[in-house]
């Protein structure tokens, strides 16, 4: 199941690779950048599944609804 995912990572990694040898790209940048929009999507993933679940529970302040 995750053998498109390793395949991926795979083609990312030799490109990363290619454009570093051929001195278009600056690795630590790039990596610094991915970090960080990867950390930025579980954030607001996070964010939204802690919404969603007061929304679907009925709390807003600590206080629970009655439904």
């Amino acid at each position: 199941m995750t053998e498109w995912l390793l395949g991926t990572l795979l083609v990312l990694i030799l490109l990363i690779k290619l454009l570093d040898y051929l001195d278009l790209l600056d690795v630590v940048d790039l990596l610094s950048s991915t970090v960080r929009l990867v950390s930025a999507l579980f954030f607001g993933i996070a964010s939204l599944i802690v919404w969603a679940s007061r929304r679907l529970l009925g709390k807003s302040g600590g206080k629970t609804e009655a439904r």
